[in-house]
């Protein structure tokens, strides 16, 4: 499941660059093959709430969390542009979201590289 987030991922990226709301969709389908990658990992999280993680497992920690803060911010940050553009909210109009979501991709991404090589290395 984790080539197919990393694929929907790109694919969202290069969906910026297609008509009508193909960015947005492509996100919810990354959304959704992430949800189905974490809901197979929950013996990981069940270790890391216990605090059972040791060593390298700790490290992976880490970068999960990372990963989770950044997509989170990821998430958000679309929303309130999409809600903002184009079902004319005015949510914060003078915060830059754009900025936001650009750089919380940009993370999301170098993150997902990194743990991508911790779990396969």
């Amino acid at each position: 499941m984790a080539i197919i987030s990393a694929l929907f991922f790109a694919a969202a990226l290069i969906g910026l660059f297609l008509p009508g709301y193909t960015h947005e969709v492509l996100g919810l389908c990354f959304l959704a093959a992430v949800i189905l990658h974490n809901a197979g990992s929950l013996g990981f999280y069940r270790d890391l709430a216990a605090g059972k993680l040791e060593g390298k497992r700790k490290k992976d920690a880490a970068v999960i969390l990372a990963i989770a803060a950044a997509v989170i911010l990821l998430i958000l940050s679309g929303c309130v542009i999409f809600l903002n553009y184009f079902m004319g909210a005015s949510i914060l109009p003078s915060f830059d979201w754009m900025t936001l979501h650009i750089a919380a991709a940009i993370v999301s991404f170098l993150l997902m590289l990194l743990h991508m090589k911790q779990e396969w290395s």
